[in-house]
């Protein structure tokens, strides 16, 4: 096992009361129809059980929903999933979905489209799956998203960070050969809570797979990527999961524990009350 503690780098004709006259109206006519334009709809699933995306009937309150077709979530809408029907099984088609904000707390989402959020990802549980062709999950360079809740199971899809994602709670399973691309920051912030594992110790917060030969974390050399542990508790990258860092991984406090390190030309840096650990099978 390597420790490090305090490490640093380790690197825009008439008269002018009509022209005042229809500018304001011109103005008038604008601002409604921008704000009618950037309205949101907030549509939330309704069948607790399999159903197609691409259907409206199976969408709540989603009227406004400016997706293809009408009525379900689009670009400007915020899509929640699990709240009132927690065995959603969504098959999302083959086009490409686009949602301002997803909430997904439990069921699963799959199919072979790429899922782009513009704001927001708020992902407390359930299973965001692929297909039977390459998929995304894609998290926008605008976007401020949080993982929380339960377990996460991430399934033949990558989810790629550009905007700025925190995870607090829950821990994450990347199935199939899933992968984590980071391109932005990464928060990881978690406190101890004593969740008992038999020894009645708090058990560490995890990122692990189904041992598919894929699944990695990849911390991008993009300007901006970056890991950061924040809290008191330790977090592991378990063993089955190939660690490839490129970028800044900040340790601030806390454990981060990397136990399937990979490719490496990035730089480690470990305040004094933290640890970085490399290379330890935890159990």
């Amino acid at each position: 096992m390597l420790e490090f503690r305090e490490g640093s780098v380790v690197r825009k004709t008439g008269s002018p009361f009509h022209l005042h006259l229809l500018i304001g109206v011109l103005a008038l006519f604008g601002l409604l129809h921008a704000q009618a334009g950037w309205s949101q709809s907030t549509c939330t699933w309704n069948q607790n059980g399999p159903g197609l995306w691409d259907n409206p009937s199976n969408w709540n309150d989603c009227l406004g929903g400016n997706g293809s077709p009408a009525r379900t979530p689009g670009p400007a809408d915020h899509a929640v999933i699990g709240n009132i029907a927690p065995l959603a099984d969504i098959d999302l088609g083959s086009t490409a979905r686009n949602v301002d904000r997803l909430t997904l707390s439990a069921g699963r989402i799959f199919g072979d489209a790429d899922i782009t959020v513009v704001t927001s990802l708020n992902w407390t549980g359930g299973t965001i799956d692929g297909g039977t062709a390459a998929t995304q999950l894609v998290v926008d360079s605008a976007s401020n998203s949080d993982i929380a809740g339960t377990l996460h199971i991430l399934a033949k899809r990558d989810l790629r960070i550009f905007g700025t994602l925190t995870w607090s709670a829950g821990d994450i399973e990347l199935r199939e050969d899933a992968e984590i691309d980071i391109q932005g920051p990464l928060i990881i912030d978690h406190s101890n809570v004593i969740r008992s594992d038999g020894r009645g110790g708090p058990m560490p917060l995890e990122l692990r797979s189904d041992f598919s030969p894929q699944a990695r974390i990849h911390n991008s050399s993009t300007p901006g990527a970056r890991i950061e542990k924040l809290g008191d508790a330790m977090v592991s990258f378990a063993r089955n999961v190939t660690f490839d860092n490129g970028n800044d991984v900040l340790v601030t406090d806390g454990t981060l524990q990397i136990n399937g390190p990979g490719g490496d030309f990035g730089a480690y840096q470990v305040a004094a009350i933290a640890r970085l650990e490399f290379g330890r099978r935890w159990a």
